[in-house]
């Protein structure tokens, strides 16, 4: 059997198309983990994740362009930390950092 050029352009399109497919129906399945604050580890960074948890504390940097939240789910508590381009995001959805302490 000879590999011509016309027959790769085919495979080559034929498994784009598949891979293209699968992503169409495997992407709404992929859901973000839930877990709580004790069962967070090392192994997580760069997971996302979803925490049911009320915040505790709000400090804002020297230069309010970054936030340090306290958070605590009842398991736990943890820092987080919002960086200056997460803040320009939540302050142009109208979302004011400082008004969610003591919320869920």
């Amino acid at each position: 059997m000879e590999i011509t050029d016309d027959k790769l352009l085919k495979i080559a399109l034929i498994t784009s198309l598949i891979g293209l497919i699968g992503l169409i129906i495997f992407t709404p399945s992929i859901e973000v983990k839930k877990v709580e604050i004790q069962d967070i580890n090392r192994g997580m960074i760069d997971e996302e994740v979803s925490i049911d948890c009320v915040v505790s504390d709000v400090k804002a940097s020297a230069s309010k362009s970054s936030y340090f939240l306290t958070i605590n789910d009842g398991t736990g508590q943890m820092s987080l930390i919002i960086f200056e381009s997460q803040l320009a995001q939540l302050e142009d959805n109208g979302i004011d950092v400082e008004s969610y302490k003591g919320k869920k």
